[in-house]
């Protein structure tokens, strides 16, 4: 992207150039004008060419009206290259979503986690998806309820706690309700 914006403001200087950097007049409604879409030659070129390519590829507006069709031309290719970047980055984000809910997915059932359980994680996916647009784990974990996140972590590792001698004399419920409290516990002991 850098690299395009580069490239975008060198052919932005080299109009400037060709229209002498703003210095010949035009004539619009009996008026005359100095060009202002121009580079006008004063400051760091490469630092004003690279501000206002970038400016107008990101659509920021308060750009200067193009004169001329050469200018018109400019602006729509700098404004479209823009907008691709954007639909790319999104189309991005959208596969990597796709790719992350797989894997999420796929490793619930190669744990043996409850059709319900599985549901829900995917209904969290795809209800995070639609309000966030984000799937950075910690993130999304951590703002799962907490009923949700004791559920997902009794799935997991209940097999594991269970062949604990300790836990094998508790009750199931009373298993889950202690598990329960013990998430409660961590997450106030960690955020203080």
């Amino acid at each position: 992207m850098i690299y395009l914006i580069h490239c975008n403001s060198c052919v932005y200087y080299v109009l400037s150039a060709w229209q002498a950097f703003g210095q010949i007049a035009y004539r619009m409604n009996n008026k005359w004008y100095l060009n202002k879409w121009v580079y006008n030659n004063q400051g760091n070129a490469y630092i004003r060419c690279f501000y206002f390519t970038t400016a107008v590829a990101t659509s920021t507006g308060n750009n200067p009206a193009p004169t001329n069709v050469v200018e018109y031309i400019y602006m729509t290719f700098s404004w479209m290259m823009g907008i691709r970047d954007i639909v790319s980055n999104a189309n991005r984000n959208r596969e990597q979503y796709r790719k992350t809910v797989d894997q999420v997915l796929s490793e619930c059932k190669r744990l043996g986690l409850s059709k319900d359980t599985i549901d829900r994680v995917r209904d969290w996916f795809v209800y995070t998806w639609q309000k966030q647009k984000t799937l950075d784990e910690k993130i999304l974990i951590e703002k799962l309820p907490l009923k949700l996140q004791t559920d997902l972590a009794l799935s997991v590792h209940y097999n594991t706690l269970s062949k604990v001698q300790l836990f094998q004399v508790f009750i199931f419920f009373f298993f889950v309700e202690f598990f329960f409290e013990f998430v409660k516990f961590c997450h106030t002991t960690i955020k203080l």
